[in-house]
């Protein structure tokens, strides 16, 4: 069976349990995909190239089951997105000190299970809904539409319902390079705009394998004004059968979660 990641994912690394080491770039935390060796996977080599056009970034795999059984694969999901949320509070919390403002900046899906047909963030061949579409997508559409790309393709088992198991796994392959393009395009907008705002900015990025997503978020040490303006509470929100993008996510409000992707809706 081709590996295939849940839409976030995400357990209590043991890196977190470490001294943080600060990104003076993004800091990248990429969840492999289901059934995939411990590591970065396939995803990691899209964290790499971005890696290699923004300096000063960080790539740390997120440690969790990423099984399919034994523990099954909502379980799994479920400890992703504890892992999720653990890691990305002891970063934010950690980098730099202060008040930490979050934006997310990008938000990447691959088969993901949870793809809902003609979303208007929506890339790719496909026109099915997934095998556990999305019952709203109301806030997507309207609020992150600009900042998310949910990539499907026609014949994909889990967010196509479709028959070819290949299909799961070429996206990486096929839309690696315009992903990469886009994250960066975005973090150096972010950049940008952050240049008006006081304190120093870092950035952080967390990413799933196919059946997942991806999530890039810029986190800055700003001012007390500017923090209140960003979502930096922690919150949850309904997730579906397979909820959990990595992000599980469920971080710091919206934005975070969203990262987290399918356990958002």
């Amino acid at each position: 069976m081709r590996p295939f990641a849940l839409s976030s994912a995400l357990f209590v690394a043991s890196a977190v349990a470490q001294d943080v080491k600060c990104a003076d770039g993004l800091y990248m935390v990429v969840a492999r995909g289901t059934n995939e060796d411990k590591g970065a996977g396939v995803t990691g080599g899209i964290a790499e190239n971005i890696a290699d056009r923004i300096k000063g970034s960080i790539i740390e795999p997120l440690d969790y089951p990423a099984t399919l059984m034994d523990p099954d694969y909502q379980e799994s999901e479920s400890d992703g997105v504890e892992a999720m949320t653990n890691v990305l509070t002891k970063y934010h919390s950690s980098c730099p000190d202060g008040k930490i403002a979050v934006l997310v900046v990008a938000i990447i899906m691959f088969g993901d299970p949870s793809h809902v047909a003609n979303a208007s963030y929506g890339l790719g061949t496909s026109k099915k809904d997934g095998i556990f579409e999305r019952a709203n997508i109301t806030l997507c559409e309207d609020d992150y539409s600009d900042i998310i790309r949910s990539y499907c393709d026609t014949g994909d088992t889990y967010c196509d319902r479709g028959d070819d198991e290949d299909v799961h796994g070429e996206y990486f392959e096929k839309y690696g390079d315009e992903v990469a393009d886009f994250v960066v395009k975005q973090y150096e907008s972010a950049e940008k705009s952050s240049s008006t705002a006081t304190g120093t900015s870092t950035a952080t990025a967390t990413t799933a394998g196919a059946t997942g997503s991806a999530s890039t978020t810029a986190s800055e040490s700003a001012s007390e004004s500017a923090s209140e303006s960003a979502a930096s509470t922690p919150t949850a929100a309904p997730g579906n059968g397979a909820s959990g993008l990595a992000p599980g996510l469920i971080l710091a409000a919206v934005p975070l979660m969203l990262a987290a992707s399918e356990l958002l809706f």
